[in-house]
């Protein structure tokens, strides 16, 4: 038969135990949210690293003219909707490259680029328009674009807005507005080519816009 002594701890330990387990149980809840966080986190930042190395490739890929190759590893981009890629797809229909120009095409690449706040995609979209390539000409949708694209620091936009000021493009003619605004972009453009790299698609419009 166990003593006293003995059943005591038992009961002890039993109980110990029991404590363990639901400190440990109470702590692992309360840090739950955060280790899923950081998980996500982790897992983001993967994802992100994953894409920059794909778009510097499409980079590499676009100077070499393989415009087969860009659409490739961009392909799988824009169809998860990511504003650069449908950009990329957008100027490769403009220009034909590696399809048959179509202007209809680049519109409507650029739209969707554009309602996801891509300010080349308004940016270029808006000159569609000025131009009346794949659209009918309309200069007030024109500026509105522009205007989308400045919201985001676009120098180009600024400088395409500017020139509708100087010659009256929809617009009452400001040639001294006009001139001001121009100078402006030419400021941002030239930082923002000091910082071109950074974005993902500076390869497609360097020395375009």
């Amino acid at each position: 038969m166990a003593s006293a002594s003995h059943f005591r701890e038992v009961v002890r330990s039993a109980r110990n135990s029991y404590l363990r387990k639901t400190v440990t149980r109470a702590v692992y809840c309360s840090l739950k949210p955060f280790i899923f966080i950081f998980f996500v986190a982790v897992s983001c930042i993967a994802s992100e690293a994953r894409a920059a190395d794909v778009f510097r490739e499409a980079g590499d890929a676009y100077s070499e003219r393989d415009f087969g190759r860009v659409m490739e590893l961009m392909g799988p981009f824009a169809q998860r909707g990511d504003s650069n890629a449908l950009s990329v797809f957008g100027a490769l229909n403009e220009r034909g490259e590696g399809c048959p120009k179509d202007y209809s095409k680049a519109v409507k690449f650029y739209w969707l680029a554009a309602e996801r706040g891509n300010a080349v995609a308004q940016n270029h979209l808006g000159l569609m328009y000025q131009q009346g390539r794949g659209v009918q000409q309309n200069y007030a949708l024109a500026i509105k674009l522009f205007n989308m694209a400045i919201a985001h620091n676009s120098g180009a936009a600024l400088c395409e807005l500017g020139e509708f000021l100087r010659w009256g493009y929809g617009v009452p003619r400001d040639w001294a507005k006009g001139r001001d605004l121009a100078d402006h972009a030419e400021e941002i453009e030239m930082d923002r080519v000091g910082a071109g790299p950074d974005d993902p698609i500076w390869w497609l419009f360097l020395g375009t816009e």
